[in-house]
């Protein structure tokens, strides 16, 4: 139902940006910003609602977090982890369910965060992977414990 009013929404705004387009002689682009996450792409029907839109931005974020102290990983990963070869919260992932909808590739932009996120007390993993195991809660974050600024991260490095 979600993904039937997302589609509905795409339309209807395409056409009120084409009516805007001509009184003014503007183009007007639509976007939208979805998650890379399978189970939010499989309720809607992108092939269909790419029909309206001029690109899609996937996020490719906040896969993993603070919000859970016994899943770790990475909060924006690529491709499923060494560890965890099953892991179906990635970019490649997200991308190909895209595809596999029949959305147009040149319609697709993946984003991806400026910030990190993080853990203290992390213990119980296995084979020098600290995402193998359990954390006791979220790391000092710049904005919100958990959370890590990208600049931050880059000054803690050159800072050694």
């Amino acid at each position: 139902q979600d993904g039937d009013v997302y589609v509905n929404l795409m339309k209807e705004l395409r056409q009120m940006l084409n009516e805007l387009s001509a009184e003014t002689g503007k183009k007007y682009e639509l976007t939208s910003a979805i998650s890379a996450g399978w189970d939010k792409i499989q309720v809607v029907d992108y092939k269909a609602a790419q029909n309206y839109m001029d690109h899609i931005f996937l996020m490719s974020y906040d896969f993993k977090g603070a919000w859970s102290n016994d899943t770790l990983g990475h909060q924006t990963s690529l491709y499923a982890p060494s560890w965890a070869p099953k892991e179906t919260y990635t970019t490649d992932f997200g991308v190909k369910m895209m595809l596999a909808q029949g959305v147009n590739p040149k319609k697709i932009v993946v984003g991806v965060a400026m910030y990190g996120r993080g853990w203290t007390g992390v213990h119980g993993y296995r084979d020098n992977i600290p995402f193998t195991g359990n954390a006791t809660g979220p790391v000092k974050g710049t904005w919100q414990d958990g959370v890590v600024d990208y600049r931050e991260i880059a000054n803690e490095i050159a800072m050694g």
